[in-house]
C-alpha cells in the first residue's frame, strides 16, 4: 500500500498551511508529490473503494472551521471541489460506514442542536446521519465488525466518559460507558 500526506503546518515564511499532496511508497521509501489543493489542517481524510480520497473539512489558512471538502485523485494528481458540509468543521472524526464517509463531532461554530449533527455522504451531496448524544472532539470513532460505528470520548469534560453506537439503517444508539473518561 502507499500513504497519502495532505496538507497541515510549513511554518516556512509566510506560509502557514502547506498546499502540498505527497505519496510515500513503502517499497522504494520515497515521497512523490501528486498534487496540490488549498492548505488545510485538522481535516479528515476517507479512502473510496475507486482509490480516491475524501479530503473533509479542517481550517484554512485565517484559522476558520470550512465546510469545503475535495476529492483527490492521486494517480491523476488532480484535487476537485467536492460538495460542501452541512456545518463548518475541524478535527471532527470521520469513518467509512456503509460505503460513505461519516463525519462526527469536531470543533464547529455552531449552536447545541448543530453540534450534535452527523453527517454522511450519500449520492452528490451531505445529508444529516442523525445527532450524537454529546458534542465532541478529540474522540475516537471506529467501525466495527458488524459495519457500526463506536464513538467513545471527548475533550469536552461532559462526555469524556460517554460512548455512544451508530447504526448505518437506524442512527444513534447509547453504548456502554468506558470505565475511564478518555480524550484522544
Amino acid at each position: 500500500g502507499r500513504i497519502l500526506v495532505v496538507g497541515g503546518h510549513r511554518w516556512v515564511g509566510d506560509e502557514f498551511l502547506t498546499t502540498w499532496v505527497e505519496r510515500l511508497d513503502p517499497g522504494a521509501a520515497a515521497w512523490n508529490a501528486v498534487g496540490q489543493m488549498p492548505g488545510r489542517l485538522g481535516h479528515q481524510l476517507v479512502a473510496r473503494p475507486d482509490g480516491k480520497v475524501v479530503v473533509i473539512g479542517g481550517v484554512d489558512a485565517t484559522y476558520t472551521p470550512t465546510t469545503s471538502t475535495f476529492v483527490l485523485d492521486p494517480l491523476a494528481g488532480t484535487a476537485l471541489a467536492g460538495p460542501s458540509l452541512l456545518q463548518h468543521r475541524a478535527w471532527a472524526r470521520t469513518v467509512s460506514a456503509a460505503g460513505m464517509p461519516l463525519v462526527i463531532g469536531g470543533t464547529a461554530s455552531c449552536s447545541s442542536q448543530e453540534c450534535l449533527l452527523s453527517e454522511t455522504l450519500a449520492g452528490p451531496t451531505w445529508q444529516i446521519a442523525g445527532f450524537t448524544s454529546a458534542s465532541r472532539e478529540d474522540h475516537t470513532a471506529t467501525v466495527l465488525q458488524d459495519g457500526t460505528v463506536l464513538v467513545v470520548g471527548s475533550n469536552f469534560a461532559f462526555a469524556m466518559g460517554s460512548a455512544e453506537r451508530y447504526v448505518p439503517s437506524l442512527g444513534w444508539h447509547a453504548a456502554s460507558p468506558p470505565n475511564v473518561g478518555r480524550a484522544g
